[in-house]
Parts: structure tokens; sequence; C-alpha cells
């Protein structure tokens, strides 16, 4: 009774650079097994001999002596942190105060997206940060920065005292809000209505 097995041939042709086997199967009788080609050495599937040979590896010379070159010129030394004078900011381009969206994790999102813009948090009142959880809104990634505070408040003791709070925390620059339309925080004297005061902005 015969057996199917299978049995790797050569192709009759194989194609420019390229050796490969084809597996086919062949009628075979019980016992019987096909040529041992995985065993052969190369040369013997070949059915070309390659004579070309590779190119002999080049030959590097080191020299005894290296070229003089010339020393670096002494760098400046660094400025002293005391009388550095930080960089002023670009606001060439910003991403203004906006309530309910501004928040760190916002801040932290589009601080991705640029490198180099000016971030603002959301207006903060003197009263929540001198009456409220002041951690809770001055905190801050060191990824957002440049970053800055804006402040709503119309008591220019509570505006200084919330402006020294915002340095310790880190921030780069304090903003005074007066611009802001909107009628529900012109009833404390913040915002646009605070143009109509210029000297209590000058305070």
């Amino acid at each position: 009774m015969n057996a199917y097995n299978w049995s790797p041939r050569l192709s009759p042709e194989p194609k420019m650079g390229q050796i490969y086997l084809r597996l086919h199967f062949a009628r075979l009788k019980p016992g019987e097994m096909g040529p041992d080609l995985f065993s052969a050495p190369f040369s013997s599937c070949s059915p070309r001999q390659h004579t070309t040979q590779m190119p002999p590896e080049p030959h590097l010379t080191i020299p005894d002596k290296l070229p003089h070159l010339p020393a670096p010129p002494n760098p400046e030394p660094p400025m002293s942190p005391i009388s550095a004078t930080p960089a002023p900011l670009s606001r060439r381009f910003s991403v203004a105060p906006m309530m309910d969206w501004t928040d760190r994790h916002c801040r932290f999102f589009l601080r991705l997206l640029s490198k180099n813009a000016l971030l603002y948090t959301e207006m903060v009142t003197t009263g929540a940060l001198l009456n409220g959880d002041h951690e809770r809104f001055l905190r801050h990634n060191e990824a957002e920065h440049p970053l800055a505070l804006q402040l709503g408040g119309s008591v220019p003791l509570d505006l200084a005292a919330c402006a020294r709070m915002a340095q310790e925390h880190g921030y780069d620059e304090v903003n005074l809000n007066v611009g802001c339309p909107s009628d529900r925080v012109q009833n404390n004297m913040i915002g646009a209505c605070r143009m109509g005061h210029p000297q209590l902005v000058a305070d």
C-alpha cells in the first residue's frame, strides 16, 4: 500500500541571486524517504557556483601622533542666579483665562500643543485665596510654565497678599482682571468696570 510523503526538491530554474526550495508531494513507497537536502552542503544545493569574491577590507593607518588642535576659548562664567535677570515673557501667543476651562488639567494639555505659549489660569478672586483652600486654587504642574495667575479683586491690600502667595507658588506673572464685561463680577468691582477707576487700578 502506497503512502503519501512530502519531499523537498529544488526548483529547476531559480531566479538570479535566489536559491529557494519548492515543496512537492511525491508518491513514495512505505518507509521510503525523500532526498535529505537539508543536511546537504550549500554548494550541492546550488545550481550555480558563486565565484564573486568580496573586496578586501580597507586597511586603516593610525598615526602615532595626532595633530595638535588649539584649545577652545575659555567660556564666560555663568551668571549668578541672584544677579540674573529673568527673561521677559513672550506674549506673542497666549491662551486667555477662561472660567471653567483653563484649570490645571486643561493647561497641561495645552502645554503639549505649544511649548512657548503663555498660559493663564481661570480668574481666581482674592476672597477665594484668602478665605478658601488656596492650595487647591494655586496648584499647578511645573510643565505648565510660563504660567500667569489672574486675580479678581478690588482691595489693594488683598491683591498684594494674593500676589505674594502666587510668587511663593512659582507663578511667572500675576494678572489683574480689568477687562471682564460680565455683570456678575462687576458688582464686586471686578473686570471692565475697573477701567472707570484708574486710580484704584494704580493702587
